[in-house]
């Protein structure tokens, strides 16, 4: 009729000792802040990837304006930024 498969296994059964399943490897980190493209990635990487460099903050902003749904906390965090360095430029007037 059918194969029987033997459903009454034990921790001892498995090599590791675990009878979960392993979550698959990360990603090596990418070294993003060398590179001179905006990372795709999450808001944290491009955050850290501008750091504090206005100019990087400006390219940030307008690659993450470019798709049809644009992170708003990030978008905010980036125009708060581009509006500090706004502000101070009015200051030296």
């Amino acid at each position: 009729m059918g194969r029987r498969v033997q459903t009454n296994f034990t921790a001892a059964d498995f090599a590791d000792g675990e009878t979960e399943r392993k979550a698959a490897p990360k990603e090596e980190p990418r070294p993003a802040r060398e590179s001179n493209e905006v990372p795709v990635g999450t808001s944290a990487e491009i955050q850290d990837w501008v750091g504090d460099d206005k100019e990087r903050a400006q390219r940030a902003l307008d690659k993450e304006n470019e798709n049809a749904n644009p992170r708003k906390g990030l978008v905010k965090h980036l125009e708060s930024m581009l509006d500090e360095s706004d502000d101070e430029g009015e200051d030296d007037e």
